[in-house]
This record gives C-alpha cells, structure tokens and sequence, in this order.
C-alpha cells in the first residue's frame, strides 16, 4: 500500500503540519497541542493561539471522524491554510502555493493509538 504525503501550511503566521493525502475521506484533520494522547505527542500540531488569522467553530462545535482503523474526535476550526510550494514569504519552491484565506478543519483533541501512533505524518487532507 502507497501513502502520498506533504506539508501544509496553517495559519498566520504558517505552521508546517505535513498531511497524508486521503482519497478515502474528506475532511482536514490536524492534531492540536489540547490532545494529549499518546498517537498525538508523536507529531506536530496547530496552535489555534499562535495564529492571527484563526477562529473556533461557533457554538464549539464538537466533531468525530471514524475511519476504518481508528477515530479522530475534536473541535471544528477555521484558519487561513496553503498548499503546495513551500512556506509563503521564504524558502525554495517547487510551486506557487495556493492560499485559502478560511478553510474549516477538525482540530484534534483526541485519536485512538492505532493506527496514529505509527504513522509518519501528522494530519489527514481528505480529497
């Protein structure tokens, strides 16, 4: 089985969180420094605090994401994210990265271990 991933950029300024890209699902699914499981401590998160440009979901809207081998539960999110290329303002890029100013996103507060905890990536980009 072949996994494609990359890095994304969220938030203003852009935190590099690098994604598996899911053909499977469709939703962005991004661990947050509230998930304190142990599938979370192995990968980087987005910090809702640290970006200008980020909003909670209103009403705190709780979601839960099953897949087939594992879930993903959290608050719904809002921040401005960039694809492709590298970080926007620096660095070599392969592209000019695209830039969606809000794009809604599932912040994770808790996953189950398996399968998470062994995957070199950090969130999930459904397609």
């Amino acid at each position: 089985v072949r996994q494609y991933y990359g890095d994304i950029f969220i938030g203003n300024p852009p935190q590099r969180i690098s994604v598996v890209f899911d053909t499977g699902s469709g939703s962005l699914t991004v661990p947050t420094p509230h998930c304190r499981d142990i599938a979370c401590k192995h990968h980087r998160s987005y910090n809702l605090s640290a970006s200008f440009s980020g909003h909670q979901a209103r009403g705190n809207v709780i979601e839960e994401v099953e897949y087939g081998t594992g879930g993903l539960w959290g608050e719904v999110l809002t921040d401005r994210a960039c694809f492709g290329g590298a970080v926007p303002g620096g660095g070599p890029a392969s592209a000019t990265p695209v830039c969606v100013p809000s794009v809604g996103f599932l912040g994770v507060t808790s996953e189950s271990e398996s399968p998470f905890d062994k995957m070199p990536f950090d969130g999930i980009l459904g397609l």
